[in-house]
């Protein structure tokens, strides 16, 4: 059995993000409801419950949403990097844990791409 292809990996470092990661996962997969995507939630040693919402997140979305835990917080820079180790996409983006960068300019950019 082959993998599935996944077109975009949406890689998402988490600081203290429990209140707001569960909304923006559900607006990203809103916009790309139609697209093979991953996500990849990595926590930056969060001192709220952002590791539990995060692993809760990857339990109800298994092989669309990833999960890393990081042992501390190593700094926003760090955590984009770990994420971008697992990315499996064709193409990667990064969003913030806070939807400061709506999910609509990554799929504006990635088709972009595309047509290049």
């Amino acid at each position: 059995m082959s993998a599935r292809r996944i077109d975009l990996s949406l890689v998402v470092p988490v600081f203290n993000g429990a209140e707001t990661i569960k909304t923006v996962v559900s607006h990203v997969l809103r916009v790309f409801h139609e697209h093979s995507i991953e996500i990849v939630l990595v926590n930056d040693g969060s001192s709220d419950h952002s590791d539990i919402v995060c692993r809760n997140l990857a339990s109800q979305f298994p092989g669309m949403i990833q999960f890393l835990n990081l042992a501390r917080n190593f700094g926003e820079h760090h955590a984009v990097l770990a994420g971008l180790a697992v990315a499996s996409g064709d193409a990667v983006a990064v969003l913030d844990d806070d939807g400061q960068h709506p999910a609509e300019e990554a799929l504006r950019m990635w088709r972009t791409l595309r047509t290049t």
